[in-house]
């Protein structure tokens, strides 16, 4: 994966010199804008690359595409503009998940302006549908500890999320809510993963073995079921769209 600083720049991604990898998928492209930290960051790639080690796949209807787009409570970014220069946003945050068929170039609309829920209704994204906010259990369950449906532990977004399984043999659960979900474009859905991971600072290696299943759903409080099973990709996708 590469961190690019004219990856938000539409007008760039098609120049030879830009530094933006190009190349087919297999299926499916992808681009996904996101809120970490307050920085307003996108991804683009091929969709079987995101779910790598999984067999999951996605059907696209005949438009070629489907979009949708949920505006988050938080009122202020750091973008680039499409010049590449820093970009202070104030104002509602949108963020939106698109995802199109293998056509050349195809995952190249959603820009900085995106951050703008306005933009949605003309031009090249006015296929893509506003997403209603619904309210998700919220919680966390680190070997210790219980991660229960408590009615007062909420948080909003489009999709409820829960994670479940093990690190190094000790239990996980987590509860919360995300703004759009990057993995699928149905009601319901599921990704298992086990994989182990080096996480590495100075002077010191640590291995972590993920066995576990994340779960995405769309109406509320649907993240209250007691039986689901999740991974390391998917836990540390739940960690960024928590951070909405």
């Amino acid at each position: 994966m590469l961190f690019l600083d004219n990856c938000l720049d539409t007008t760039k991604i098609a120049e030879a010199n830009s530094g933006i990898p190009q190349g087919q998928c297999s299926g499916p492209c992808v681009e996904a804008t996101y809120l970490i930290n307050g920085i307003y960051a996108i991804v683009r790639g091929c969709y079987a690359t995101l779910m790598q080690g999984t067999s999951q796949s996605i059907s696209i209807n005949s438009t070629g595409e489907s979009c949708l787009y949920y505006t988050t409570k938080a009122t202020n970014a750091i973008t680039n503009t499409q010049g590449g220069a820093p970009a202070s946003i104030s104002g509602p945050v949108t963020v939106a998940v698109r995802f199109c068929n293998s056509i050349d170039n195809c995952n190249a609309l959603l820009s900085a302006a995106a951050v703008d829920s306005t933009k949605y209704s003309t031009g090249d994204l006015k296929n893509c549908q506003a997403q209603t906010s619904i309210t998700c259990y919220a919680c966390s369950h680190f070997i210790n500890g219980k991660c229960t449906k408590d009615p007062s532990a909420t948080c909003q977004g489009s999709w409820c999320t829960k994670v479940e399984g093990k690190i190094n043999g000790e239990k996980v659960v987590t509860r919360g809510c995300a703004p759009i979900n990057p993995l699928t474009i149905s009601d319901q859905f599921c990704v298992p993963r086990n994989v182990d991971t080096a996480v590495s600072q100075i002077g010191s290696n640590l291995t972590l073995s993920y066995d576990a299943t994340q779960c995405f759903c769309n109406k509320d409080r649907c993240n209250g079921v007691e039986s689901t099973v999740l991974s390391l990709g998917a836990i540390v996708m739940s960690i960024i769209l928590l951070s909405q």
